[in-house]
């Protein structure tokens, strides 16, 4: 029978990235994610359930995350489901981690002429852009072309 381990998750950083050497040489960096879901119960009231999730990423998708990512920050990642187990004082314990393969950074860092530190852009308000207005010449054309029986809206 076929399987698919494939996770995908979005939310915001519980505490900066903490980044590791192996022995080997690989580079780990370790990020727990908020996941909050929100909704509405029979009544009409406002529900909301967190859900904290460790996640791993390795050699240079570690790098950017250390360098780049901070507590708060929002991120998109998608990866794959894994199962730490180990035994401690005849105890055996588990637990789940998201093996990042793919980290997305929604916290746009904008540079403020007073500081070189970033800032987070509110994802509620995108910026604006202003419609250009089509040039006179594009306008003619589509004027003769609308005015030519070549035109049918249906």
């Amino acid at each position: 029978m076929a399987s698919l381990n494939q996770l995908t998750l979005m939310g915001n950083l519980t505490k900066d990235v903490e980044l590791r050497t192996l022995q080997g040489g690989a580079t780990v960096a370790d990020l727990s994610l908020a996941v909050n879901e929100i909704w509405k119960d029979r009544n009409g009231d406002k529900k909301e359930e967190v859900m904290f999730i460790e996640c791993v990423c390795w050699n240079k998708t570690a790098e950017i995350a250390a360098q780049y990512l901070k507590k708060g920050n929002s991120v998109l990642l998608t990866g794959k489901l894994k199962q730490d187990r180990w035994e401690k004082d005849g105890v055996k314990h588990n637990r789940h981690k998201m093996s990042v393969d793919k980290l997305v950074m929604l916290t746009q860092r904008v540079k403020d002429d007073s500081s070189e530190a970033p800032h987070e852009t509110p994802r509620s308000e995108p910026p604006r852009r202003e419609p250009e207005a089509p040039s006179q010449e594009v306008s003619k054309q589509a004027k003769q072309y609308q005015d030519s029986d070549e035109f049918l809206p249906f």
